[in-house]
């Protein structure tokens, strides 16, 4: 499936992700999220789109501490 989206939609999903991968999560939920932030990274090809490319990074990077 292709799913055609602009800056504002991804980035927005890319938040969601963040703040998702803070909560207590069961193994698969989180290898789940962390596959679809994978594919965005993956997608990211032009210049233009740096800004997606250096948010999944740091959201790929970061440890999160779950209460």
């Amino acid at each position: 499936m292709k799913v055609n989206l602009n800056n504002a939609e991804i980035m927005a999903v890319l938040t969601h992700i963040d703040d998702t991968l803070g909560y207590d999560l069961e193994p698969i939920e989180r290898a789940t999220w962390l596959s679809i932030l994978g594919k965005i990274n993956a997608q990211v090809q032009f210049k233009h789109h740096a800004a997606i490319d250096e948010y999944s990074t740091s959201i790929l990077n970061t440890e999160y501490e779950v209460d």
